[in-house]
Formats: structure tokens, C-alpha cells, sequence
């Protein structure tokens, strides 16, 4: 449903889909969480998962991991299952465009251009209808309040990043540490 849910939207992407299920014994879809948990929770909650299911012999995996997903099967792989009672032997990783070398949206900085030019786009609309007779100071009003909102959001920002408040953003930062 998430992701790879567009692919049963394609002839080509439910070829794929059915060549899977045939091949496969089994063919599982996980969602996670990516901006609440870091991409070593969701390993570790992945691997609680599949050791639920109770293997009568440890699996051989072939996996795909799209986007964030990739930080998550790496964590898998080099964190969680060489301690993990999960005995499971990972055949093939395939990354469809992965974040392994990190994001540049979750550069703090790159936050801050986008906010700065989204804000003055914003106060010159603002500015702009307050040259419209009758909303003079409505216009006025609307761009300090769109300066301030912007202040804001670049600190919002920031902190989810640097300050580690989204973990999920900034394990994706490419000088992160969890990414270098």
C-alpha cells in the first residue's frame, strides 16, 4: 500500500508483483515509521516481526528496500542480525533509490533557503494585495506575519535535524552520523 503500492497500478509493476509471489514462498510489504523512529528501531521492530512468524528453518531473504527503507535494511543487516536470535540469510539487497549517502532535505541548511524563498514569495504576494485599495493594511499585516511564521519554521527545521527532535530526518543527514 505504501511505496510499492503503485506498482499494481502498472501492467509492467504487476508483472513484478506476480513473478514475486511465484517465485517466492513468501512476499512480505513493511511500512515504517520514518520521521518518529530511526532506522535502527525500525530494523529491530522488523526483525521482532519476522521472528514471529517462526521459520522452521532460517529464511533466505532477497530484499528491496525503496528510499529511506534502504537505512533500514542496512541497519537490519549490519546491526541487528548478527546479535538477533532471527537467523536469517540476507541473498540479495536491491536499493531503489536509497538515502544510504544521506538527503540534502535534511541539510539544515537547505531548509533554510527553502523557507527563505518560500517566505519572500509569500510577503511579496502580501505586499503586493496591499496596493489593492481597501487592503492596505491587511497586506501589511499578512507579510510580518508571514516573516514571523517563516522565523519559525526555519527553527522548527533546525531542531528536527541538528537538534534531533524528527530522528527519522536526521538520520538522513548526509554529515549525520548515522548516515557517515
Amino acid at each position: 500500500v505504501g511505496s510499492f503500492g503503485a506498482l499494481a497500478a502498472h501492467e509492467a509493476g504487476l508483472n513484478f508483483l506476480q513473478a514475486a509471489l511465484a517465485h517466492y514462498d513468501l512476499v512480505i510489504g513493511w511500512d515504517h515509521r520514518t520521521l518518529s523512529a530511526l532506522p535502527i528501531d525500525n530494523a529491530v521492530d522488523l526483525a521482532a516481526r519476522l521472528e514471529r512468524i517462526g521459520f522452521s528453518m532460517p529464511p533466505e531473504v532477497d530484499a528491496v528496500a525503496f528510499s529511506r527503507g534502504g537505512l533500514v535494511l542496512r541497519s537490519l543487516v549490519e546491526y541487528v542480525l548478527p546479535s538477533s536470535r532471527l537467523k536469517l540469510a540476507v541473498r540479495r539487497a536491491v536499493f531503489v533509490a536509497c538515502t544510504n549517502g544521506g538527503t540534502e532535505l535534511a541539510r539544515p541548511g537547505n531548509w533554510d533557503r527553502f523557507v527563505d524563498r518560500y517566505m519572500n514569495l509569500a510577503a511579496a504576494a502580501a505586499r503586493a494585495a496591499s496596493l489593492v485599495p481597501g487592503f492596505t493594511s491587511a497586506g501589511t499585516l499578512l507579510a510580518s506575519a508571514i516573516r514571523g511564521v517563516g522565523a519559525f519554521v526555519k527553527i522548527l527545521a533546525s531542531t528536527a535535524v541538528t537538534g534531533g527532535a524528527v530522528p527519522g530526518i536526521s538520520a538522513m543527514e548526509p554529515d549525520g552520523k548515522f548516515v557517515c
